[in-house]
């Protein structure tokens, strides 16, 4: 059997360890330069990740029209914060809330005033108080060191969900436990209007009268629409079957439910009277109408949260979109005036008018609130 020489053999080898030592001198070449550009597709720069824009909690224009109170979660909603927008000038002041704490705009009491209601995010928190706020604007600003603390002791030690003025300027508390109940505030006391067994939904406290939309009994799931005086409850509406939401009018004129179909919603308006609901009208309005807001003369609402937004003429109940934009996804909506609504979609506020649907940009959340 014939062999190779040992020379011949020596030269083979080395042979072999040259191609290993190019071919893998290429591959980590080729290894070193991807890693470089941070992409291994050919060289290609990886584009980064978008910081995640903050999340409007709540929005409301005083009623002058003049300012937009904001508040909003950043930093995956471990941090939280009160924004003044001047409508104006467009310039906003910035008020952090407390590590762990989540303040929510209520409503404006005055166009000095705020209603606040400070809630606790479920994670170590700094030492604050959760209840309800009156916070004074001043020169575009709020500081905490002025806000008055408004929820007084409730009787059954409650914890709230939410709190409302009602037309009189009187503020009201609803509670979170069941059953549910409704406060009024007088002075450092709390004197309890109504209660219900389960549902509570929408209020609305008018000239002295509290509307309530509640179970008919503690033993029907049903809901009807309630007007309370002088602490009786008196049914006003029929048993609502099949109903989504429901509200009352801010006027306390007109009650409006909505039930789902397949394809659409079907509202229906109501007016309210001394002794009762009389149907206004019924029609479809499209599913991607999530949220409503009226405007404060009652003539539009301003349907929102989906894809578009919504321009309801009232009370014909006419749905046409509001401009052409089809990606806000709303993260909530005020009325400036009757005439244009703030929008907060994606770290950004913008002005739509209407019916027109014009925009503008009004302001955009800065970058270290991006994160």
């Amino acid at each position: 059997m014939k062999t190779d020489s040992p020379f011949k053999i020596l030269v083979l080898a080395l042979f072999l360890v040259g191609i290993g030592f190019l071919v893998g001198f290429g591959f980590q070449s080729r290894a070193s330069q991807q890693a470089n550009n941070g992409n291994g597709n050919g060289g290609a720069k990886a584009t980064p990740t978008p910081a995640p824009a903050p999340v409007v909690r709540t929005m409301q224009a005083a009623p002058d029209a003049t300012k937009l109170a904001i508040t909003a979660t950043f930093a995956n909603s471990a941090n939280a914060g009160i924004w003044i927008l001047n409508l104006q000038t467009r310039q906003t002041t910035y008020s952090a809330s407390p590590a762990g704490w989540q303040d929510y705009v209520v409503s404006w009491k005055d166009n000095a005033t705020l209603l606040l209601e400070r809630e606790r995010i479920p994670r170590p928190a700094a030492e604050a108080t959760g209840g309800m706020y009156e916070a004074p604007v001043s020169e575009g600003e709020t500081r905490e060191d002025q806000w008055s603390f408004v929820t007084p002791k409730l009787p059954r030690g409650d914890r709230l969900i939410s709190g409302f003025y009602g037309t009189d300027g009187d503020l009201h508390l609803k509670t979170r436990s069941e059953p549910k109940a409704i406060y009024r505030v007088e002075g450092d006391a709390a004197r309890k209007l109504d209660d219900s067994a389960f549902a509570y939904g929408q209020n609305r406290v008018v000239n002295g009268s509290l509307f309530v939309v509640r179970d008919l009994s503690p033993r029907d799931s049903r809901q009807a629409l309630f007007r309370v005086q002088g602490g009786a409850a008196r049914q006003i509406s029929p048993p609502l079957e099949d109903v989504a939401w429901s509200y009352v009018a801010p006027s306390g004129k007109s009650f409006l439910t909505a039930r789902e179909e397949v394809e659409n919603w079907v509202w229906t308006l109501y007016e309210i009277g001394e002794n009762g609901l009389k149907k206004v009208r019924e029609a479809p309005i499209p599913l991607d109408v999530i949220s409503v807001f009226w405007s404060p003369d009652e003539k539009r609402i301003l349907g929102a949260a989906g894809e578009r937004l919504w321009n309801i003429e009232m009370p014909l109940l006419r749905a046409t979109p509001l401009g052409s934009r089809t990606d806000w996804s709303a993260d909530d909506v005020a009325w400036i005036g009757n005439s244009a609504v703030a929008v907060a979609s994606q770290g950004e506020i913008w002005r739509v008018d209407v019916p027109s649907g014009k925009t503008d940009s009004l302001w955009k959340f800065p970058r270290e609130f991006w994160k």
